[in-house]
């Protein structure tokens, strides 16, 4: 799970940086995209399994952030979507 969160970290600084300097990011905001949707949905299930049944349980917090990053994927687009725009981006 740490690897998964340390990913979406390294491309998201990788992306805003490029903001920053002014250069074309479409690809890395991208790429940034489709590996925090991936590993957000990995890091929730495996979050569940860990806890067990209880993990779905609505008086506690573990189903609220699956709920949360499945909300997410379906607003912001999911790691497929994501994947088409990269490889537009890069001429595929």
């Amino acid at each position: 799970m740490a690897t998964d969160v340390d990913q979406v970290k390294f491309l998201t600084y990788q992306a805003a940086w490029r903001l920053t300097e002014q250069r074309p990011a479409t690809k890395e905001i991208s790429m940034a995209k489709a590996r925090a949707s991936d590993a957000s949905r990995r890091v929730c299930l495996l979050g569940i399994k860990i806890h067990g049944g209880i993990g779905i349980i609505i008086d506690y917090d573990m189903q609220l952030y699956f709920r949360r990053a499945k909300a997410a994927e379906l607003a912001f687009g999911d790691g497929d979507f994501h994947r088409e725009v990269i490889a537009q981006q890069l001429g595929l």
